[in-house]
């Protein structure tokens, strides 16, 4: 059987954090049941040509998937694993924050198979909290407390935020401390980058913050290293931090190229070399969820070229390194050219350098790739 995985979007949140570039949907509870209904009828007509499909990991991800009820979120995963074919030891990711936790939640979703949960913390510092302007009030980091002591959650993992404006050493390493007393599994470390139409740019632009530099993210960015290494931390991605067998499967999926299902509205597929995206609006999505023809949104197929530019990506986003040889062995003569151009502009950027036979990402590059 092929190997694929499934991503669950939940475009919806309260507001808008003040440095997040994706578009999101504004939530009520009517309009998420009414979506989680239009999600199980994509469910069913998207399984009808899958047989042939092994589902090794799951992500719930937006957004916020947790404001939809516990209830409505049993409903999609048990339609899942009726529908389609889930490998015995499938991954299913859960992204929450803060706030998010509620005694049902933390109840029904380990019954349905959640076993990897991501707590998207950003920081854990207060003035950093409110230039992020987070969904939560910081108060509510106190729920973490309650909701890992009250229940029994393996596989956790945290995500935080390096490189905000004013962010400092002492700083980071707070943050780095405060997740790391609940002895994690797994942690996320991003680099903050001010994407435009952000509020965080569109103060950039007049002054009224300083971005960090790239040779301050650096420093945090090594810090991190050496106090996660130091506690038997391995880092497999230049993002991703894990003890042994706690990886982010589909993260690691996603960057070998596995095929990917997205149900949802915006939710991206890759399926038999081609990509597309779920509904040109989300009362689109509502009232044709179970028509591929009339969902489907941005249709490309993968070219070499394209194939050609994961494989490099994934390459230097696992730190494994790039060699020209076998770029050229796997792809031809004209590939391993279109390559090498694709590095020298990296190099000369100061993002990739010559180690061990391969090329890698700088630490430069590590903190600035998108």
């Amino acid at each position: 059987m092929k190997n694929l995985i499934i991503q669950l979007n939940f475009p919806f949140c309260f507001k808008h954090c003040s440095y997040c570039p994706q578009s999101v949907c504004k939530y009520s509870p009517q309009i998420m049941r009414t979506y989680v209904d239009a999600m199980l009828r994509e469910i069913q007509a998207a399984s009808e040509d899958m047989d042939d499909y092994g589902v090794t990991a799951i992500s719930l991800e937006g957004g916020s998937p947790v404001l939809a009820e516990p209830s409505g979120l049993q409903k999609v995963l048990r339609a899942l694993r009726k529908q389609f074919r889930l490998a015995k030891d499938i991954q299913i990711s859960l992204q929450t924050m803060p706030g998010d936790y509620s005694r049902a939640l933390m109840q029904k979703m380990p019954d349905c198979g959640v076993n990897h949960w991501i707590f998207g913390v950003q920081t854990a510092d207060l003035k950093e909290h409110m230039l992020l302007e987070r969904t939560y009030s910081y108060e509510t980091l106190s729920m973490v407390d309650v909701a890992l002591k009250t229940f029994d959650v393996h596989d956790r993992s945290f995500e935080l935020l390096y490189g905000i404006p004013g962010q400092n050493a002492h700083t980071w390493e707070h943050s780095l401390d405060s997740v790391l007393s609940y002895a994690p599994e797994h942690l996320t470390l991003l680099p903050l980058h001010l994407y435009r139409g952000t509020e965080l740019f569109r103060k950039s632009q007049e002054g009224a913050l300083t971005p960090c530099t790239t040779e301050e993210k650096i420093v945090l960015y090594q810090l991190a290293q050496r106090k996660l290494a130091g506690l038997g931390y391995v880092q497999y991605t230049i993002h991703d931090f894990t003890k042994p067998g706690s990886e982010n499967r589909y993260r690691l999926e996603q960057l070998k190229g596995t095929e990917q299902l997205g149900i949802g509205y915006k939710a991206e597929s890759r399926i038999e070399g081609v990509t597309y995206k779920n509904g040109h609006s989300l009362q689109q999505y509502l009232d044709h969820s179970d028509d591929l023809s009339v969902l489907v949104n941005q249709l490309a197929r993968l070219d070499e070229e394209s194939e050609l530019y994961r494989e490099i990506r994934a390459a230097l986003f696992t730190m494994q390194g790039i060699d020209l040889t076998e770029i050229q062995q796997k792809y031809g003569l004209e590939s391993e050219q279109k390559a090498a151009e694709m590095i020298r502009q990296m190099e000369t950027e100061g993002n990739v350098c010559f180690r061990d036979e391969k090329w890698v990402l700088t630490d430069a590059g590590a903190v600035n790739f998108l």
